[in-house]
């Protein structure tokens, strides 16, 4: 799957008691984050491309958290690569 040119976030998962996996996608140039995890659990985050977007490549927000972060290519993006607020749950493996 590929997100181009999104006008806010890439991917948006939000809301308390969302959960989610995103693998094999490849999300550019959005105005916001590639994707942005606010109040939910990502439970895979493995396979993409997160590149050149007007934020955060990934922005994990509000007690957001994460399980498996993996063989994920995220480069080029405007602020930080991953912005983990205080208070999110993560795991990341980086090479």
């Amino acid at each position: 799957t590929t997100v181009n040119k999104n006008s806010g976030d890439g991917i948006r998962v939000a809301d308390s008691g969302t959960k989610a996996s995103i693998d094999g996608c490849t999300i550019t140039n959005s105005k916001s984050c590639g994707i942005n995890v606010t109040k939910a659990t990502l439970k895979k985050l493995t396979n993409n491309t997160i590149q050149s977007n007007k934020k955060h490549g990934v922005g994990l927000y509000s007690n957001a958290s994460t399980s498996t972060v993996s063989k994920n290519t995220i480069k080029k993006n405007k602020d930080k690569q991953v912005y983990v607020e205080t208070g999110c749950k993560t795991s990341l493996k980086t090479k």
